[in-house]
């Protein structure tokens, strides 16, 4: 497990990552499956949502791909000054060897989840992808 931080915008961002090992899938074949756990916590003195997320993938024997997409795991949470948030997630990777990096895009809002401002972002910072059970 390999653990990564970073605080941009008034946002702290931590990543967690672990090896799943290796799985067979009919549309992939074999890939490396990561787990990674994300936790954010706002840092500013108003609350915010997250609203949009950016990541780009790089796995080292396969095209750098991009993903895009509204909230995380079906949700747009909404937090409070100081508040952490966190959730866990996945990519497969078809090398074992690769990383992640991206951004989340935030919205300062009122206490009902009214936009009170311009969105923003917070980046996530790049972690290292890695399958032991491959490589060793």
């Amino acid at each position: 497990m390999k653990y990564t931080s970073v605080a941009t915008s008034g946002i702290r961002l931590s990543v967690e990552t672990f090896d799943r090992g290796i799985r067979q899938s009919d549309s992939e074949g074999m890939a490396c499956d990561f787990g990674y756990r994300i936790e954010m916590e706002n840092l500013r003195d108003e609350p915010v949502r997250l609203v949009r997320r950016h990541w780009t993938i790089f796995d080292s024997l396969a095209p750098r791909h991009r993903v895009s997409g509204e909230g995380v795991v079906g949700e747009k949470p909404i937090l409070r000054p100081f508040e952490r948030y966190s959730y866990t997630s996945g990519c497969r990777l078809v090398s074992g060897i690769g990383s992640m990096e991206g951004h989340y895009v935030f919205v300062c809002v009122e206490e009902d989840g009214r936009p009170t401002g311009a969105p923003f972002s917070a980046d996530i910072p790049r972690f290292q992808l890695f399958s032991a059970v491959l490589w060793n």
